[in-house]
């Protein structure tokens, strides 16, 4: 990957990285190949289709049947279910909380562990992009598992992050390093303990249309703006410095 990586930087004029880590490391590269002067390269997380996501935050709009009735607090996740999530803090959760429900959408990429085989366990399967932000108006709070043995977690800034905020949903995840900056509504954990309390914290939350409204900032709309303001700048220098 990082051979396919040098290549394309040896031919680009402008990167947008979506993480530090990922930036960090263009950089290390534009400077091996002798392009630090010449590569333009701007930190852009992830943005969000806001206008959709927003609509999550109205409870009094449609929640699908096979979510509506669950007994709450739900406990959220959507997404692929592969080897990336940490299904061992996952079953400590669910036998800590047998009262809380959790559930989780999207295809299942491998084996789950006995997350299955637990009563407050729901396995929804995939669902469609336009219908995600009608299960977020049923979730109490959602979760990102993700298990930070994996080498990938340096440079993770998951979407679904913006998604559920602007549906405002408080979130709990591991401790990526792209989410530690975000703010109260999004608390990141290391510990079975610290991913207790968060839930704990999170779970008492009323405020969703201000989690919603602090969203707006990642907004695809307004990041497009600046990227385009990059791409105008990033020609304007090459054409400088080829006339």
């Amino acid at each position: 990957m990082t051979e396919c990586e040098r290549r394309l930087l040896v031919r680009a004029d402008l990167v947008f990285a979506v993480s530090r880590f990922l930036e960090d490391k263009c950089r290390k590269i534009a400077e091996e190949i002798g392009r630090k002067d010449k590569l333009k390269i701007c930190y852009m997380p992830h943005g969000v289709d806001y206008e959709i996501f927003s609509a999550g935050v109205n409870k009094e709009g449609p929640i699908p049947s096979d979510i509506a009735e669950l007994s709450h607090p739900v406990v959220g996740f959507y997404g692929n279910i592969a080897s990336w999530i940490d299904f061992e803090l996952l079953e400590k959760l669910v036998c800590a909380r047998p009262y809380w429900s959790f559930v989780f959408i999207g295809p299942v990429l491998c084996t789950p562990g006995k997350l299955q085989s637990y009563s407050n366990v729901w396995f929804l399967g995939r669902r469609s992009y336009e219908q995600l932000p009608q299960y977020c108006r049923a979730f109490d709070v959602a979760i990102i598992p993700y298990a930070l043995s994996n080498p990938r977690m340096k440079s993770v800034n998951p979407v679904k992050t913006f998604e559920l905020l602007s549906a405002g949903v408080p979130v709990v995840a591991s401790d990526l390093p792209e989410l530690r900056t975000i703010g109260e509504d999004v608390i990141t954990c290391k510990t079975f303990d610290e991913w207790l309390n968060a839930l704990e914290v999170q779970l008492k939350r009323s405020d969703r249309a201000a989690i919603s409204a602090r969203a707006k900032i990642f907004d695809w709309n307004e990041k497009v703006r600046y990227m385009r303001q990059m791409v105008e700048l990033s020609y304007s220098e090459k054409q400088a410095r080829e006339n």
